[in-house]
């Protein structure tokens, strides 16, 4: 992998390769421009001998594989598909990162959960544990 490959992945936010193979098995087939070998090593959709990206999605990914859909892009599906709303906020005493999660289908929108307890880093990190959070609990 090329140097500027390199730095263009680690300055996206992918879904890790378990749990995008996880989000396949619970029906995530949206576009996506990267995707997984059964490795779990990422690459880019290329279309032709042209170099240029396109895109695909896990219906046409053999086993073990599948699209590597960005955090942002997952947050958006699940508010679409399912009407939860996963978003960070922001802790002024440890300075991290935690998620809520609200349903935005009831009235006025209820508190699903959130991770005050827990916090990450990044706004990534704790909406990548949201979204295990919704996962495990099989609200996807």
């Amino acid at each position: 992998m090329s140097y500027q490959k390199k730095k263009l992945m680690t300055l996206r936010t992918y879904v890790p390769y378990d749990l995008a193979l996880q989000l396949k098995e619970l029906g995530f087939n949206e576009y996506c421009h990267t995707w997984y070998d059964n490795q779990g090593e990422i690459h880019w959709f290329r279309l032709g001998y042209t170099r240029m990206t396109c895109a695909g999605c896990n219906k046409n990914m053999p086993d073990h594989t599948c699209v590597a859909p960005e955090i942002p892009e997952l947050v958006s599906w699940i508010r679409q598909e399912y009407g939860l709303s996963l978003t960070p906020k922001f802790d002024l005493e440890t300075r991290k990162y935690s998620y809520e999660i609200i349903d935005v289908k009831g009235e006025p929108g209820w508190h699903v959960t959130d991770s005050r307890g827990k916090t990450r880093k990044t706004p990534s990190d704790a909406l990548l544990e949201g979204i295990k959070w919704l996962v495990k609990e099989g609200k996807l």
